[in-house]
């Protein structure tokens, strides 16, 4: 399996004195939007919504974990 990831992970520890970094700005981008609550996986495809994600909204009151 590691041989099918063998070009990204060579292009991400190069990064960024390699001369390509395509793969890394998608990663980054693929992060940023999965913090943002804006990724939605369906049927084992993934895309991008314009909405965040609403799946904490019904969460029960919140208790402090410490003090």
């Amino acid at each position: 399996m590691e041989s099918a990831f063998r070009a990204v992970i060579d292009e991400m520890l190069s990064f960024p004195a390699g001369s390509h970094d395509d793969t890394v700005d998608a990663v980054v981008d693929l992060c940023t939007a999965a913090a943002n609550g804006t990724v939605v996986t369906s049927g084992g495809a993934v895309t991008l919504s314009t909405q965040p994600s609403r799946m904490f909204d019904s969460r029960g009151v919140r208790r402090r974990m410490f003090g």
